[in-house]
């Protein structure tokens, strides 16, 4: 009850004076109230997209998961045509690797793989547009940091410009967008 009655005398009306500032604060905490608050339908349009992207994934692992339980209900038999039995063997094959694989690895070991490859893609997809350095440390585990090149710093104001034009447009795409 007590934490209620402060949140609501400071936390509040410091979110409030924090909206009311005409560009980001410098603080960290200020600048995150603050990009919470002038980004809210940005913040809402990634969370239905990541919902989004969650239900078609699991759709796609159900129908993954009944293929594979049809595969391993299926045998050979002698009656089997040559072309059948190269189906149901290279079936078996890949729902074996299945089991192996993706079953076997934990979860954040398969977030990591899909994570680095994809920095590791659009390294290879952009080797001109460097504006981020992988610094790889000798340690166990490994430690791995990525930091902004000078071209990465070069480009920050212009991110920072794209982000105040937003937030000085902002009201007036609510505007547009509402029926």
């Amino acid at each position: 009850m007590l934490l209620a009655a402060a949140a609501m005398v400071w936390f509040f009306p410091w979110c409030r004076s924090i909206a009311a500032l005409p560009a980001v604060p410098d603080s960290l905490p200020a600048a995150m109230v603050y990009l919470l608050i002038h980004s809210r339908k940005t913040w809402w349009n990634g969370a239905a997209g990541t919902l989004a992207v969650s239900f078609m994934g699991t759709i796609l692992g159900f129908a993954l998961a009944v293929l594979l339980t049809l595969q391993r209900t299926v045998e050979l038999s002698r009656r089997d045509s040559a072309l059948l039995k190269i189906v149901k063997t290279a079936g078996r094959r890949l729902e074996m690797l299945y089991m192996a694989v993706i079953r076997g690895t934990p979860m954040m070991v398969q977030a990591c793989i899909i994570y680095y490859s994809g920095f590791a893609a659009a390294k290879a997809l952009m080797p001109g547009a460097s504006i981020t350095e992988r610094v790889q440390f000798n340690e166990i585990p490994p430690h791995v940091e990525y930091s902004f090149t000078q071209k990465g710093r070069d480009l920050m104001p212009v991110f920072y410009a794209m982000m105040n034009w937003d937030f000085a447009y902002d009201e007036e795409n609510e505007a547009i967008e509402k029926p």
